[in-house]
């Protein structure tokens, strides 16, 4: 990891939230570039900002041995797919037996 960077995130593990900023300005293309790909334009704004508020909560548990890069990028990917997952619930559940029995098809 980048000197820069492990500073930052020490800093932010502190609760320094202008280093905190500056670590969200660094990985924010990155992240956002990630959840374009997998939940498309319309949510991808909202996928990067869950990613960066779960990444501010989860800091303490980020350990200096490991890619900061890395462990940020697993966040938005898990993120983009927790809203995949809840897309498709709101598919399924507002869908009518038709449109159900469509989603299962494609599932296959």
């Amino acid at each position: 990891m980048a000197e820069e960077t492990q500073r930052l995130v020490r800093l932010a593990q502190r609760g320094d939230l202008d280093a905190f900023e500056r670590l969200v300005v660094e990985y924010r293309r990155p992240v956002h570039r990630i959840a374009t790909r997998l939940v498309g334009a319309d949510e991808a704004e909202d996928v990067t900002q869950g990613t960066f508020l779960r990444a501010f909560h989860s800091l303490s548990g980020f350990r200096s041995e490991a890619s900061f890069r890395t462990w940020l990028l697993r966040i938005a990917y898990n993120t983009a797919l927790n809203a995949l997952a809840r897309r498709r619930s709101r598919e399924t559940r507002g869908a009518p037996l038709g449109g159900l029995l469509r989603l299962l098809r494609r599932a296959r």
